[in-house]
Parts: structure tokens; C-alpha cells; sequence
């Protein structure tokens, strides 16, 4: 007698679900878990500090150094990130660190430019001065070369003084006869001088006798959009208070 094999109900089967779709879902929902947890490249968290950290470059030049570093890290944490196939992350971080550190370094390089062709400037107008003082002693005009001076100095020393004074600097047995007085090219120091009001410079011109040549430190004050000098202390010495 022949055994019958049960029959398989074909509809029933196609409703059972496939053991492999549950693998295929699994393996999906791993991968999406996994794309969640993404490294922040410490890179792009240095640039971010150093972008904040170049705000004290505008307490000294040396300090430009900080955004200048936060520039080549900023751009190297960018390409790491670029470079990481979706591994790392911190973009915003890089940016942050770059925009800063340009906007900083950029803005006290850009006052340096224009602090330093203000100074150039005013050099330029302060050795025309000279110049003008040069031909007036050279040729014994002293009235001219005094009314070169702030009204302080020819105030404390009068006329008759100041001729004296280049004339005993250009006897034959001191210095001889001035030759020139050139500027050095060092842009002048601006201070603040106790009891002077008006913008202040001091700058160093290099003055040549037929026997002597030194550098003199001359002193100037920004008159109603001009330059006087104010003192030149090696030649015109202040007078002492005396003791009491």
C-alpha cells in the first residue's frame, strides 16, 4: 500500500515571509546606526581656537603668527574632511577657524599698510623741512631757518641764540660748513609729550659738516595740517632748572 505525501498548498507557502529579507533589512538598519557616530576632525577644532586666539594679534604684530597658522590648518582640516569618505566631520569648525583668522590677521595687516603710508607720508613732509632749514643755514639765512621751528622753540631760543649757535657749530676749528641734512629712512616714532598738544613725531636725519657727520634726533608738531620742529635736542639741549 502506497503511502501518500501530504500535499503542499502553494498559497499558503507564498505567504510565509523569506528568512533572507529579515538579513537584508538587519544588514540596512546596521549600517544606518553606524553613519551616526562621526569623528570630528581635532584639525578643524584647532582652527577653530587659533581663529579665536588671532584676536590678540592686534596687540602686536609678532602675534600675526596665530592667523597665520589658522589659515594652513583651517585648509588642511578641509581636505582631511574631504578626504575621509564621510568619516569625519567638522567643516563648520574649519570655517569658523579660517573666517576668523583671515578677518583678524587681515584687519591689523591692514592698518599696519595704512598706519605705515601715513608715516612715509608725513617723513616725506618733514624732510622737505629740512631741506628748507639745510639751504637757509648753508647760505646764512637764519630769520628763514628759525621761522622753521614751533613758536615753543623760538620762544626759549630766540633769534640771536639760534644764529650763534650754528655759527659756532661751523667754524673752521669745530665742525666747518654744513653740507647737507638727509632723512634716514626710519619712519618717525608718534608720541604723546607732557604740556605739548597737536600730534607729535620724532624722526632721525643724518647731518653732514665738512668735518663732523652724525645722526640728530629731531623733534615735530603737526601745526594746522603742517610740520614744525619742535626741538632738536642734541643741537638746541633743553636749559636745565637750576639746583636749589
Amino acid at each position: 500500500m502506497a503511502i501518500r505525501q501530504p500535499e503542499t498548498n502553494l498559497a499558503d507557502a507564498s505567504l510565509e515571509p523569506d528568512p533572507l529579507s529579515k538579513l537584508h533589512k538587519m544588514s540596512i538598519t546596521a549600517g544606518m546606526a553606524n553613519q551616526q557616530y562621526v569623528a570630528v576632525n581635532i584639525a578643524a577644532v584647532i582652527a577653530a581656537l587659533l581663529g579665536i586666539a588671532s584676536a590678540m594679534s592686534i596687540f602686536s604684530p609678532l602675534l600675526l603668527v596665530l592667523p597665520a597658522v589658522g589659515i594652513i590648518v583651517a585648509v588642511a582640516a578641509w581636505r582631511q574632511i574631504n578626504d575621509s569618505n564621510g568619516t569625519e566631520t567638522g567643516k563648520l569648525f574649519a570655517l569658523t577657524g579660517l573666517a576668523l583668522s583671515l578677518l583678524m590677521g587681515g584687519g591689523v595687516l591692514g592698518k599696519a599698510w595704512v598706519d605705515n603710508a601715513r608715516a612715509r607720508d608725513d617723513a616725506k613732509r618733514m624732510d622737505s623741512v629740512m631741506q628748507q632749514l639745510s639751504e637757509a643755514v648753508k647760505t646764512g639765512k637764519f630769520e628763514l631757518a628759525h621761522g622753521l621751528f614751533d613758536i615753543s622753540f623760538r620762544t626759549r631760543v630766540p633769534l640771536v641764540a639760534f644764529q650763534a649757535r650754528w655759527g659756532l657749530m661751523q667754524k673752521p676749528e669745530a665742525y666747518g660748513p654744513l653740507q647737507s641734512i638727509a632723512w634716514n629712512d626710519v619712519l618717525p616714532q608718534y608720541e604723546k609729550m607732557e604740556g605739548e598738544t597737536g600730534e607729535v613725531g620724532v624722526i632721525n636725519f643724518v647731518i653732514k659738516f665738512e668735518r663732523s657727520e652724525g645722526r640728530y634726533t629731531f623733534v615735530f608738531r603737526k601745526v594746522d595740517d603742517a610740520w614744525k620742529i619742535l626741538g632738536a635736542p642734541e643741537l638746541f639741549p633743553a636749559e636745565r632748572a637750576p639746583k636749589q
